[in-house]
């Protein structure tokens, strides 16, 4: 009897074991309408890009039918994970409607010169957005979006969970991204794109398998690219709910899938950087692993990084995230304002942003828009695995004067063989004691690769000293030193 129950034991084990969630990957010759009739496993969701159809519980154990290509798998687990744009709040406020002409720019704006976009009539117009989120609760009742909605510029909503058109479910998180990207009543002004047009799609629900993450997301962006999006934002990061920190290489299908849409699409993919870096994870996550998503982390009020905002470089050593904006906003959601915190909100503030840069240059390509955000970063050429290039600034596109605390001279003075001291010339400390005002310099050392060794942040003593640091000893290098658009670079041989 103990024997019978002993070998039971063991082939219920073993069919956990060789049972599999997977991608199938058809080959060419097998339409997917024709999937359900060959095979008896339902499928939970189809990729067209990819010709792929997620399937749970696939016996890997069986001769595999010569209808699949190839699979990509997932070890079983019985626990489900948990929704992945998590975010704190800190306040609430009621939003009060007004017909004051005086305009609210917060410094969610002002921080990238959106004031700029908004003074010159550039409000995203005629470009389509698509959003990618958990839900979006209370938004067709907002206040913050009644321009949008009376204009009939919600060209498409889905629910990727549920499968129909009711995107009001689960989560207000994508309604409060949405406030960040294109938020305004006759008053207030939250976001950038008030006049773009949006595709909302509910692409998470609060716990499932790791393959069912998967399959939501990428069928979402296909979805929305599909429809004539030409910007993709997304705050959802897949991390450690599905993968290891060694596949943060662009190697996952949610990364392939946003990599995709910027090289063979022409539509560019913004994502948040994630809210890890007081963990143990520390790192992005997909798809802002992805060499052409636009990573975006939060910075406070004087630029520094949020505590929270994960870092990079990818697991292959390639410079993430790519632009910061601020991590601490005003958000609305169900006639609400509250405080929040999160990239959740830094992505959506610089796709607005974006979509300004669209409207102005309609000619330009996912590539142009990529590339100029970073080169019109306060930072640039200046990058860190903390704050990529820096913040946008909207002077860089509308030919307005840079606006700058002083114009530094750098220079380097030798103290030792490995010992090099970093000042500034003509060096006077700030004495505003607000974190807004202290003037920061940022610094790093780049390896010869493009791999960067070190970086810091500093504020200068009273004799204008960044401090002194061993540069040699890790020649040959590039050092580099930003503020405000100003640069010093020295190599050390």
């Amino acid at each position: 009897m103990l024997f019978r129950f002993i070998i039971f034991v063991l082939m219920v084990f073993g069919k956990s074991v060789s049972a599999q969630d997977c991608w199938l990957f058809l080959s060419p010759s097998l339409k997917y309408e024709d999937f359900a009739n060959i095979c008896t496993t339902a499928p939970v969701g189809y990729s067209s890009w990819f010709h792929a159809v997620g399937v749970e519980d696939w016996n890997l154990d069986v001769s595999q039918p010569h209808w699949i290509d190839s699979t990509w798998c997932y070890t079983k687990h019985l626990e489900t994970l948990a929704v992945t744009c998590d975010t704190s709040d800190l306040d609430s406020a009621l939003v009060e409607n007004t017909d004051s002409t005086q305009k609210v720019y917060y410094d969610q704006i002002t921080m990238m010169q959106g004031e700029q976009w908004i003074d010159q009539g550039f409000t995203g117009k005629g470009v389509v957005i698509g959003v990618l989120d958990a839900g979006f609760v209370g938004f067709f009742n907002d206040s913050m979006f009644q321009h949008i909605i009376s204009e009939g510029r919600v060209l498409g909503v889905y629910d990727f969970v549920e499968k129909d058109n009711n995107v009001e479910r689960q989560s207000n998180h994508g309604t409060s991204v949405m406030s960040c990207l294109a938020g305004k009543d006759n008053v207030q002004q939250l976001g950038l794109a008030v006049n773009s047009q949006f595709l909302l799609a509910r692409a998470e629900q609060a716990s499932s398998s790791r393959l069912v993450k998967e399959v939501r997301w990428v069928e979402a962006l296909e979805w929305a690219v599909d429809k004539g999006a030409q910007i993709i934002t997304s705050s959802l990061i897949y991390s450690n709910q599905l993968y290891r920190r060694t596949q943060m290489n662009g190697s996952s299908l949610i990364s392939r899938a946003a990599e995709k849409a910027f090289l063979e699409k022409n539509v560019l993919v913004l994502n948040s950087a994630g809210n890890a870096d007081q963990g143990p994870w520390e790192i992005i996550g997909a798809p802002g692993d992805a060499p052409h998503v636009l990573t975006v982390g939060a910075c406070e009020p004087n630029g520094l990084k949020c505590d929270f905002s994960s870092v990079g470089p990818t697991h292959d050593l390639r410079m993430k995230p790519n632009v910061v904006a601020k991590g601490v906003v005003f958000v609305s959601a169900n006639n609400e304002m509250s405080y929040e915190q999160g990239t959740s909100f830094s992505c959506p503030l610089v796709a607005g942003f974006v979509a300004c840069m669209k409207e102005q240059h309609p000619e330009w390509k996912a590539s142009d828009l990529f590339d100029q955000v970073q080169i019109a970063s306060d930072l640039y050429p200046y990058y860190d695995y903390a704050h990529g290039f820096g913040i946008p600034q909207a002077s860089y596109f509308l030919g307005q004067e840079i606006d700058t605390l002083a114009n530094y001279e750098f220079f380097t003075e030798d103290l030792s063989d490995q010992l090099t001291e970093i000042r500034v010339v003509h060096w006077s400390p700030v004495t505003a004691d607000s974190l807004e005002n202290e003037e920061l310099f940022y610094f790093h050392i780049e390896r010869e690769n493009g791999v960067l060794h070190e970086y810091w942040v500093a504020q200068p003593n009273a004799e204008g000293s960044l401090g002194m640091y061993e540069f040699k000893k890790h020649a040959p290098c590039i050092v580099r030193v930003s503020n405000k658009k100003q640069m010093a670079i020295w190599k050390f041989e």
